[in-house]
């Protein structure tokens, strides 16, 4: 506050606590999560610093820093000008998926990141169900048509069984001689008007 000299005659200072406000808010994760992790940073000189505490350093905020040549962790990415997704090693060496962007009106850096083998998890499940569902639906389709072709085949049975019987008893009961011989002359059948 300024008096009418443009003296300043007092100052009014808000403190917020970041591990009650800041920290709960950017570590919230949509989903559950076992290795999810939201955290801040800040380029200084050839390095970065961290500047919340993570999952997996308790009381790392403002103590842990990064050299900026090791480009393979997304951090460093982000602090070189990265932003948008990014495949690489955290700060424990564990393969991640990130996501790299800046905090609008700040110097500081944001990177979302999940564990590789929590994503690849979660897919290979869902693979997992996914082909044994198709494996299942082929199973159902070979299923049906054999059960289709059985069915085909003993009405087929069925209706030359009949056309059989009804010829023997149709050459059974007719009043004429009726033989069947085969190629060589061999007789095959005879009536009893034949006979």
């Amino acid at each position: 506050m300024v008096n009418e000299k443009d003296q300043t005659i007092a100052a009014l200072v808000f403190r917020i606590d970041p591990d009650k406000y800041l920290y709960p808010l950017i570590q919230f994760w949509p989903v559950p999560s076992k290795t999810s992790e939201t955290v801040l940073i800040r380029k200084e000189n050839d390095s970065l610093v961290f500047l919340n505490d993570l999952r997996y350093l308790p009381h790392a905020a403002l103590k842990l820093k990064m050299p900026l040549t090791q480009t393979e962790r997304p951090s460093v990415q982000a602090a070189l000008g990265y932003k948008g997704m990014w495949e690489g090693k955290d700060y424990r060496n564990a393969d991640v998926l990130a996501y790299l962007s800046s905090v609008p009106g700040t110097n500081w850096l944001m990177v979302t990141k999940i564990d590789k083998s929590e994503v690849n998890k979660d897919l290979y499940r869902e693979t997992t169900f996914i082909i044994i569902g198709f494996c299942f639906i082929i199973l159902a389709i070979v299923a049906a048509l054999i059960s289709l072709y059985s069915h085909r085949q003993r009405n087929l049975y069925m209706e030359l069984w009949k056309a059989t019987e009804e010829l023997s008893n149709t050459l059974h009961s007719i009043g004429d001689a009726v033989i069947s011989t085969d190629k060589h002359g061999k007789v095959l059948y005879m009536n009893t008007v034949a006979e």
